[in-house]
């Protein structure tokens, strides 16, 4: 709902092992960034999700 209502574009991290929160991304609609897959932060790898919702 939050995304819903503040719209625009989003961008999250999962764990490239993380398959639940992988998925969980995809449902709300988030597309995998393949320029930034496995970037290393902090102490672990991270891929990078975008989700750009247009303008009504």
């Amino acid at each position: 709902m939050v995304i819903e209502y503040v719209g625009g574009s989003f961008m999250a991290t999962a764990h490239p092992e993380n398959i639940g929160s992988r998925k969980v991304l995809e449902k709300l609609g988030f597309k995998m960034d393949p320029t930034r897959q496995r970037v290393p932060k902090f102490d672990s790898v991270r891929d990078y999700f975008l989700l750009d919702q247009e303008e009504d």
